[in-house]
Parts: structure tokens; sequence; C-alpha cells
């Protein structure tokens, strides 16, 4: 319905529609929405799953590099998560398996591109799930003193291993456990360890869903110093491995 006022048309008449700017009548065809088809519905709701499993697991890795990840983490977890439970020929969330099995290609994610954490420690390490636990081979710290060029004011070194789970049912992501090998000197040498974490979360045993292991080095300046030295071109972290059971 368009009206007159001042001798000038203001309104919609038709598929047109009569605006006044400036003084000046304008004449514009009247927008319209086109239809959305139900296949570009489909991939718009399976893109917002993605982004938002996705989003979940990147916020607790994201704290757990102390936010200091690199710009294209986020991207390369995207085209993980893509890939392995979204895409045509991937295994998708609701489909049935009775037992963990390791995911390929995570190890290749890295949280952060500087320095390695195999550039630090002797090697990346490895994790694995048996009988209910989520076993992590460490590699041992050996001083070199050519090749500890990093973070030269730091004195004492500590890695941590993290475990993140997502839940398929409840569509939550939760760290479900932390570990920490206690500070020990930059010059001295510190064996490897086998570690065995049970799957469980708040006492009750997981029995599926996504689990996600990642390994991150600090560095201080004593072994009492409150802070981090850790900045973004140091600050070794990355996946060591991913699992699943549907």
């Amino acid at each position: 319905m368009a009206v007159i006022k001042k001798g000038k048309i203001h309104g919609k008449i038709g598929k047109y529609i009569y605006r006044v700017i400036n003084g000046k009548e304008i004449i514009q065809s009247f927008p319209h929405q086109r239809k959305v088809s139900e296949n570009t519905k489909a991939t718009n709701r399976i893109f917002a799953d993605i982004s938002k499993m996705n989003g979940k697991i990147y916020r607790l890795i994201k704290d757990f590099a102390l936010t200091k990840v690199d710009s294209k983490f986020y991207y390369e977890l995207m085209a993980f998560v893509k890939a392995n439970f979204y895409d045509s020929d991937a295994i998708g969330i609701n489909a049935y398996s009775a037992d963990w099995q390791a995911i390929p290609g995570s190890q290749k994610i890295r949280v952060n591109h500087y320095l390695k954490v195999e550039e630090v420690l002797s090697g990346v390490p490895a994790m694995d799930i048996r009988d209910g636990l989520c076993i992590v081979n460490v590699p041992q710290y050996e001083f070199k003193r050519k090749r500890n060029y990093f973070m030269q004011e730091a004195d004492y070194l500590e890695y941590s291993i993290s475990l993140v789970h997502y839940d398929f049912d409840l569509k939550l992501a939760t760290a479900m456990h932390d570990y920490n090998s206690g500070r020990f000197p930059k010059t001295d040498d510190f064996p490897g360890r086998i570690l065995e974490i049970p799957l469980t979360l708040s006492g009750r045993k997981i029995e599926r869903g996504l689990i996600i292991a990642c390994v991150a080095i600090r560095f201080f300046a004593s072994k009492a110093s409150y802070g981090y030295l850790n900045t973004k071109e140091c600050n070794p972290v990355c996946m060591i491995g991913a699992v699943r059971k549907n």
C-alpha cells in the first residue's frame, strides 16, 4: 500500500517500492526471497553441527595451550572433525563400533607450528587404548647443550598431558584428565615414562565418544617460580592421538 505525502508517493505499489530520498522520488523493485533448496538446508545444518563440535573441542585445547595457538589450528581441527565425522564417506557419529578405534591423521595437526615437541623431548609421545586405560608413552628428555637453544632464561621445564572427551549424546566437550610430570632442571636428563590413565569422568567409566590426547611443554625460571615463560614462538604443543567409539 502506498500513500501520497506532499505530492509524492511513498510505499509499495505492485512489485515496486516508491521512496523519497533527499527530495527525489526513487522507484525500486520489491526484493524477494529465493527459495532455499532442501540440499542447501541440509548442508547448512551439517556445517552448523561441525562448527559447534569443533568450537567446543578447540576451546579446551586452546586453554591447555595457554591460548598461544597457531592461527591455522582452528581450521585444521575443523577439517579433521569434518573429514572423520561428517563427510559422505566418513563413519558418522551414530554408527556403532564395538571397540575404541584410532583416528589416523590426528598427529599431523600442530597446535603451535613454531618450536616442536620432538625438538625438546626425544620424540613425540604416543597413545593407545587398552583395557579401559589410555596408555601414553612419553619419550625421555636428554640435555644436549648445542640443541637446547630454546627459552634461554628458563632453567626448569615440565610436560603435561591432557585428555579431551567429546560426548556424542550430550554434545559436550570436557577435559577429562590432566597429568603434569613435575618440574625438572633443563640441564639434567629426565627418563621416559609410560602413563596409564583410566578412561573415567567424574568417577564414571567412559563407554563411547571421541578422546583427543595432547602434550604440552612448559618453561619456568626456577623450580618454585609462579608463572610460565612460554611465548607463542616457544610453546611446544601438539595432538598425539585421537580415538573414537560409537
